[in-house]
């Protein structure tokens, strides 16, 4: 039996990295398997079985997003508040470890969207989201308007900042910040929110799996910017369509135990009106 490799990726810009990453490499080791944390990302992306995300969601976002090219797991080790995606406490990290290297886990698969973005009917731009693809505006004294197609069907122009796509995953995170509804894992649809639209109806929709979402910048002289998962932007100009729709490809998330989704949410609720309660203090 080949020995596994697990590939260990944190986010730099936390204090608590460096600490974080030795304790799970020494602990990899004792259970007799390899860590690759060292060196180039790109070595460790191509050369491990299992990735490790150490950090918060934008970190696992990033990660997740090479493990999906490779078709291998990853796991998510929170070095903040707990996160939908990085449920594994750093406390926990020799049981994650042992566990690990013993495949005594759970792997949960989730549908991702393609985004695909043309200009004058050719392909400029394209990538896998497995949380979201806002699409924004660049100057934000001016309001962007959004011509929205779904299954070629016209359903409205939408004046005000942009809107979010976003997948189930995605439905707890920026999508649900601009008032978008929480989808139940488990249940393969997209989800269309705007962003202060400017009109009385400027409601969520949510669209089955064999979907196709299409949205056309509109009037000219405007710019705007799609930006996947948070950390791929592409710039758009007039008359450009970004057409989102989910694919077959799954990301593979893996989970120490079956997952508890709604105690998760029920946390998350507890750490917003903590945080809203500071604030007023």
């Amino acid at each position: 039996m080949n020995t596994i490799r697990i590939g260990i990726i944190c986010n730099k810009n936390n204090k608590q990295c460096d600490d974080t990453v030795r304790q799970l490499a020494l602990a990899i080791e004792r259970e007799g398997a390899i860590p690759l944390c060292y060196g180039d990302d790109t070595y460790v992306y191509d050369n491990a079985d299992v990735l490790v995300s150490i950090g918060g969601d934008g970190t696992f976002l990033k990660v997740a997003s090479q493990a999906l090219k490779r078709d291998i797991p990853v796991i998510g080790i929170n070095l903040g508040t707990l996160g939908f995606l990085t449920e594994i406490d750093k406390h926990d990290i020799d049981e994650t470890a042992r566990r690990l290297v013993r495949n005594d886990y759970i792997v949960e698969e989730r549908k991702v969207m393609k985004i695909v973005v043309t200009r004058d009917d050719v392909e400029v731009f394209s990538c896998h989201v497995i949380n979201d693809c806002v699409i924004a505006r660049e100057i934000l004294s001016k309001v962007l308007y959004l011509e929205v197609y779904a299954n070629s069907h016209y359903v409205d122009t939408y004046p005000g900042d942009g809107v979010v796509l976003s997948t189930q995953t995605g439905s707890t995170a920026y999508s649900l910040s601009a008032g978008g509804p929480i989808v139940e894992p488990g249940n393969e649809v997209m989800v269309f929110t705007p962003l202060n639209a400017h009109m009385v109806e400027g409601r969520s929709i949510i669209l089955g799996k064999s979907s196709v979402i299409e949205v056309k910048l509109h009037r000219e002289h405007e710019s705007a910017y799609a930006i996947c998962d948070g950390h791929l932007s592409y710039r758009l100009e007039k008359d450009d369509v970004v057409k989102c729709c989910l694919v077959d490809s799954h990301i593979k998330i893996i989970r120490m135990d079956p997952p508890d989704f709604y105690s998760v949410l029920r946390r998350k609720n507890a750490e917003r009106q903590t945080k809203n309660g500071n604030a007023q203090t």
